[in-house]
Parts: C-alpha cells; sequence; structure tokens
C-alpha cells in the first residue's frame, strides 16, 4: 500500500542519514585530511538527503530540488573517482602525467556531452534531467573501473582506497540497475528507487567499514604469555 511504501522510505531515509553520518563520524580519526573531496561528498549528501526528506511534502519542490542534488552528486562523484584514480598510481608510474591530462579530458567531456546529446530536451526540465543522471551514472561506472585498474597496478595499493572503490562500485551498480527496472517497469517506479536506496546503503557500509579504527597491532600489546624474556 502507497502508505507502507512511504514508512519504508521514510525509515531507509534516516538509515542512510544515520550510516552518512556515521562515515563522517569515523574521519575525525585523520581520515578526512587523507581523503578531503571525499568525506566532502559525503556531508554534501547527507545534507541533501535531510532537505529532501524536508521538501517531501512540497510535490514540486521536491522534484526540483531531487534531480537538481542527483545530477550534482553524480558529477561531484565523477571528479572524486577521477582524483582517487589519480591518487592511486604509484608515484613513480610513467603514465602519471598523461593520465592527469586524460582525467581532465574525461572530466570535460561528461560536463559537455549531456547538452549535446540531450540538445532535442527542454533543458533542465525532468527529462533532460534523468538523461543527464543516467549518463553519468554511466560515466561514473566506468570510471570506477578504471580506478580498480589503477588499483590492480598498484603494488603498494591504500586498503582503505580499496574499500572506497568497493563501495563506490556497489552503489553505482545500484543505481545503474535500478535506472533499467524503472524503465522495465515504467508503472511500478518504486522498486527501482528501493533497490537503488537499498545498494547505496549497502555502500555506505562498506565505507564505515573501510574507516572503522583498526584494532591495536600485536606488536604495541607487549610480549604474549609464555614467550622467553632475555636478561643479560
Amino acid at each position: 500500500s502507497p502508505a507502507l511504501l512511504d514508512s519504508v522510505f521514510t525509515v531507509i531515509a534516516f538509515a542512510t542519514m544515520a550510516l552518512q553520518a556515521a562515515v563522517l563520524l569515523l574521519s575525525v580519526n585523520g581520515h578526512a585530511r587523507k581523503y578531503p573531496s571525499f568525506f566532502a561528498y559525503i556531508a554534501i549528501s547527507l545534507a541533501t538527503t535531510a532537505l529532501e526528506g524536508y521538501y517531501r511534502d512540497n510535490r514540486e519542490m521536491f522534484r526540483q530540488f531531487y534531480w537538481t542534488d542527483q545530477v550534482a552528486l553524480v558529477l561531484i562523484l565523477f571528479m572524486i573517482v577521477s582524483s582517487m584514480t589519480y591518487q592511486s598510481m604509484p608515484d613513480d608510474s610513467k603514465i602519471r602525467p598523461l593520465a592527469s591530462k586524460a582525467l581532465f579530458a574525461t572530466l570535460f567531456f561528461a560536463l559537455v556531452m549531456p547538452f549535446a546529446i540531450f540538445h532535442n530536451r527542454v533543458l533542465f526540465s525532468d527529462r533532460w534531467f534523468r538523461g543527464t543522471s543516467q549518463f553519468l551514472t554511466f560515466g561514473v561506472g566506468l570510471m570506477t573501473l578504471v580506478f580498480w585498474m589503477a588499483l590492480i597496478t598498484n603494488k603498494k595499493r591504500d586498503p582503505i582506497l580499496v574499500k572506497i572503490a568497493l563501495g563506490i562500485g556497489v552503489a553505482i551498480a545500484g543505481e545503474a540497475f535500478a535506472w533499467g527496472l524503472k524503465q522495465l517497469l515504467v508503472r511500478h517506479q518504486t522498486y527501482g528507487n528501493l533497490f537503488d536506496s537499498t545498494t547505496n546503503m549497502i555502500g555506505l557500509g562498506i565505507w564505515c567499514s573501510a574507516f572503522w579504527p583498526k584494532r591495536a597491532n600485536a606488536d604495541a600489546q607487549g610480549p604474549t604469555t609464555g614467550s622467553p624474556q632475555i636478561t643479560e
């Protein structure tokens, strides 16, 4: 029933905000300084999720805000994945200078192409936003594959970046699959939205695990019981 679905999405919204807040809280141990753009993205996502809930009762305002923040967030994520791809490359990599230029060109392409591809749609209409969001989601998916390739080829890969890439992959794959569901089930868009929201929460859970404080190393705990003590 509509009332039940509304309750489900309300619970999902609060759970999503809780996970986003958890990722931000886990950044206080210094991770925010190492991955500032990523945590800025999480903070913006938390703010937009809260504002979507605030405008939910105002259908027109919610529609305008929803599409604007969806496109903006995917574009920001595209830029973050691009920068992290560059960051994950070995410092002594010979392709690093070329990769920098290629990533800037890709970002320019992502900014310009929606206006060219969807020129026959009314600018900033629902159809334009929907097409642009799908295009950018596909772009982030491709960039995530490049991100993974950069991580795999780096023998000194950052384990946190690996989990960030995994979380992005799950969230983007879920969003892309959700777009497919919406195309197939035109009269039941809710199922696509539900799938998208669920995979987004899974991605947030992976990011929480990436920044979760690690247990102290065994070396820091002193000698284990029964270990020989050398005396002079």
